[in-house]
Formats: structure tokens, sequence, C-alpha cells
């Protein structure tokens, strides 16, 4: 079975028609397709649920193909209200029906794994191929769309960091030692990469210092005793 996650209001109606349409027609495993909805007319009179009545006849549709596919609508409204309501996202370009998928993971019914697809996509062929992608590797996806101001540190062990914020995406490789204890490996980077935002550092530069930091604590034994003092840091040759 494929879990499929749609949003948007009843405006979206020929655009998802089209769109269950064409992964059907090319998709041989199973289909189950979310919809979420809100009624968010407060912002803009034509932001009015999807319909039971629709739902109902994209349910009929892509059964044509498999009998085993099927199309659930979900009223996510007071769900909205409750985490987005006159939140800055509301006057972006887009409509706020966009933001709908950040809330899949506070909805009880819906399924661990889920495949969420903007409206008037046109599948080219078997869908399986983009829902079976491993993505166990990545960290992160849409924080950045809910938390829009958020500073966001990724140690990735033997792949270095990563860190987002308003400016862009800095990455920052290893310095290889021979590790004797990893204990304080994450507390170490973390520690001297926040010393180096309060210190004024710019991004790139404590991404380094941290590393190095963390590369000179695991290159000796115990926790706290393999904290490196930060003159010590600044010397180093790494």
């Amino acid at each position: 079975m494929i879990n499929l996650l749609l949003c948007g209001n009843e405006k979206v109606f020929d655009g998802a028609l089209t769109e269950l349409i064409s992964i059907t027609n090319r998709t041989h495993e199973s289909i189950k397709c979310y919809i979420f909805t809100a009624e968010l007319t407060r912002i803009k009179p034509e932001y009015t649920v999807i319909s039971e009545g629709q739902v109902e006849f994209l349910d009929k549709v892509v059964k044509q193909k498999n009998s085993k596919n099927e199309v659930v609508r979900i009223d996510v409204t007071k769900v909205y209200e409750e985490q987005f309501k006159n939140c800055a996202n509301e006057g972006a370009y887009c409509t706020p029906y966009t933001l709908l998928r950040l809330l899949a993971d506070l909805i009880p019914e819906i399924p661990e794994k889920l495949l969420y697809l903007d409206i008037d996509m046109m599948a080219g062929g078997d869908i399986s191929k983009l829902y079976n992608i491993d993505i166990t590797k990545y960290e992160y996806a849409a924080v950045k769309e809910k938390y829009p101001s958020a500073k966001i540190v990724l140690t990735l062990g033997g792949e270095g960091s990563a860190y987002q914020d308003e400016t862009g995406i800095y990455r920052q490789g290893i310095f290889k030692v021979k590790a004797v204890d990893t204990t304080a490996a994450g507390d170490t980077f973390t520690g001297y990469f926040i010393s180096s935002i309060i210190d004024g550092m710019p991004v790139q530069e404590g991404l380094e210092l941290a590393a190095k930091a963390s590369a000179i604590a695991v290159s000796r034994p115990g926790a706290t005793a393999s904290i490196p003092l930060k003159k010590e840091v600044l010397e180093c040759n790494l």
C-alpha cells in the first residue's frame, strides 16, 4: 500500500482528479490517498473545505483501476487554527493550504510513512519508485517552513555538521584524528558552536572551530576531561 497526502480546498478538486488518474493509471500497487482540508474563510472567502461529495467521487474514480485504492478526506481546521492561526506564512505568496502537510504527525490515523505531493502534479511513471526511496539518511526537511526564524544545527557523525538560518545552509566536514573516546564529541561541538554565535563569529568559522574542538576531544579519553581549552583549539594545526 502506498500512502499519499494531498492538501487543499474545494478549488483543488480538478487538480486532484487529474493527478490521481495519472497516478493510478501508472502504479500497480494500491494507493491510499489522504486529503487534508480546512475551513479558512477568515483569511479569504474562497478558502472553503473540499466537500465530502468531491472526495467520494475521487474515491470512485481510483477504485475503477484498483478496488483496493482509497481516497480519505480529513478536515484539519481545528488543528490548523491551534498551530498556525495568524502566523506569518498565512500572508505568503502561496495559500495557507501548503502548511497543512506539516500537521500530519498530529493526526492519529495517519500512517508512519507518507508521501506528500503538490496538487496538479502528473505522474510520468509508477509512483512506487518515488515512494520507496530510502530517506533514512535525511535528518530534517520542513522545519524551516513551520519555524522560519529557526537556527538549526545538526551533527552528522562522520559526515560532519550542517547549519541553516535565514542566510542559507552551511556545511562543515570533520577533522580526521585517531578516535580514542567519543563520549564528549557532541557536547564539545555544541558548546563551542553556541559560544561562537554568542561571540559574533561568522557561521562558517564557528562550525570549523567547533569541529576542531570536537576532534581534539575524541582523540583522548574521558568526558569533561577531554574537552579542550579554546587556546588549544585556536593553536592546533588539524
